[in-house]
């Protein structure tokens, strides 16, 4: 699992599910012109007119933002798509890290007025590499010891872990926090 690093993690929507996702189109715009992020912002993309698709995207060269309605659920996405340093553990909480700071970036924006929020009690992370992490029990059970421990620190101890288990599909996991939780604590428990 050394050389997986094309990770996606995924914030779930409290709030947001009937906003036009086109509204995104101009943030997304300003947040390259004004370098919002760390990472080299590079164009945006419109994908609302695919059903339960990527939505907008914000592409950037060392992965991609989108406020998607993968899966049937609006939430922010970072997916990594450059190498990145360090173990996977390490991987994994950088690209969380990421999701969630722009997460609460995009709440905060004033012309979504409240609109949209984020929740912190529930996070998802798939490996979109079926050649290095199929969605296998086998890799499941090589990846689950490092995705426990993001998930206890992301979300607490005792959070419940479920798996897409279609193995057509990347292998994707979701972890629900036994209690509920803001987006500024999970950032908080993400962080350093």
């Amino acid at each position: 699992m050394t050389d997986v690093y094309r990770i996606g993690a995924k914030v779930f929507c409290t709030q947001g599910a009937d906003l036009d996702l086109e509204e995104l189109i101009p943030v997304f715009h300003r947040w390259i012109q004004q370098k919002r992020t760390s990472l080299m912002l590079v164009d945006v993309a419109d994908y609302t007119h695919v059903p339960s698709g990527p939505g907008i995207l914000l592409v950037a060269h060392e992965g991609n933002f989108m406020v998607d309605d993968l899966g049937g659920r609006r939430g922010l996405t970072f997916y990594r798509k450059q190498p990145l340093a360090g173990s996977l553990g390490e991987r994994l909480v950088a690209v969380a890290r990421e999701a969630v700071a722009a997460a609460q970036m995009l709440a905060a924006e004033p012309e979504l007025s409240g609109r949209l929020g984020f929740s912190g009690a529930e996070l998802s992370v798939y490996f979109n590499d079926r050649l290095n992490a199929p969605n296998t029990d086998e890799c499941f059970a090589a990846v689950k010891p490092e995705l426990a421990k993001l998930f206890d620190r992301a979300l607490g101890v005792g959070a419940k872990l479920t798996r897409a288990d279609d193995p057509r599909e990347r292998l994707t996991v979701t972890a629900r926090a036994a209690a509920a939780a803001d987006l500024a604590t999970l950032a908080s428990r993400l962080a350093g």
